[in-house]
């Protein structure tokens, strides 16, 4: 729609994209805790608010979102993605929920799995939730029944995985020091690591598109763009520096966005394949 919805330590920012050259703040909104990620649907951003849970806030009017609800969760929401009316949400130490979010002023827990881990992220994809969990590795969570979710598949990782992204019957997971990890997940029970790729820094998150992987890196990595045309042989084929820890990435409409922790914003790059060109530095 035009807009980027970034999450940094003091909460949402708006930013208008339209021309992804020149990209303009439209609002910040604070929230109560430390935001960490922010799903959008249906005119709301559902922000992982650290200790503070998950906060609604309404995005009908960009230039002033309004906070409209919240519910506080166990541990810390660190990650969070939603479906069919419910916002998957990982919590480090406090697992992974369940939120009903069809009144979006009231949201509800409704289902819970203790991970026993630390959960840092989620994608969800065909009735199952893929959640990374720290030194565990990879959890496939059947959420066929949203007020009853169970793990019914695992796969450990070299290292410890933080990001994950699932396209084409594959999970991505950025798994740290050992960089990124290509799971089949064709049989969702049974997921199995096919394929690797070490890198020098620290893989952190992971966005995939058009058949490319772009790896948020720590260690002086940047972005990192991964051909996985042949998932059980990913290549990097491109990078960028970036000069601030990268935290997050997102592939949207030709354009990758790259979010630095420690609040030092937004930079665009192209997604023209296979090479990013720098926008905005």
């Amino acid at each position: 729609n035009g807009y980027a919805y970034v999450v940094n330590s003091s909460g949402l920012q708006v930013i208008d994209i339209s021309t992804p050259m020149a990209p303009v703040i439209m609002s910040n909104t604070g929230t109560p805790g430390s935001a960490k990620e922010v799903s959008i649907a249906n005119g709301y951003a559902y922000v992982a608010d650290g200790g503070s849970g998950l906060q609604v806030i309404d995005i009908a009017t960009p230039t002033a979102p309004v906070l409209v609800g919240n519910v506080s969760t166990p541990g810390s929401a660190l990650g969070i993605s939603i479906a069919n009316g419910y916002a998957y949400m990982v919590n480090g130490t406090g697992g992974f929920l369940v939120i009903d979010i069809s009144t979006p002023t009231v949201p509800m827990i409704v289902g819970s799995v203790d991970t026993s881990g630390e959960a840092y992220d989620v994608s969800v994809m065909n009735g199952y939730a893929y959640v990374v969990n720290g030194a565990d590795g990879l959890l496939v969570i059947d959420i066929s029944n949203p007020t009853a979710p169970v793990v019914v598949g695992s796969v450990d990782t070299p290292n410890y995985a933080i990001g994950v992204s699932v396209v084409n019957g594959y999970a991505y997971v950025a798994d740290g020091n050992s960089g990124l990890q290509v799971i089949d997940i064709s049989i969702p029970t049974a997921p199995m690591i096919v394929g690797s790729l070490d890198i020098l820094g620290r893989a952190h998150n992971v966005s995939v598109a058009n058949g490319f992987a772009y790896v948020a890196a720590g260690g002086g990595e940047g972005l990192l763009v991964v051909d996985i045309s042949t998932p059980s042989a990913p290549v990097i084929v491109d990078s960028k520096f970036i000069p601030y820890l990268p935290s997050g990435v997102s592939v949207m409409d030709g354009y990758v966005y790259v979010v630095s922790a420690n609040s030092r914003g937004l930079q665009v790059f192209s997604a023209v394949a296979p090479s990013p060109t720098t926008w905005l530095n």
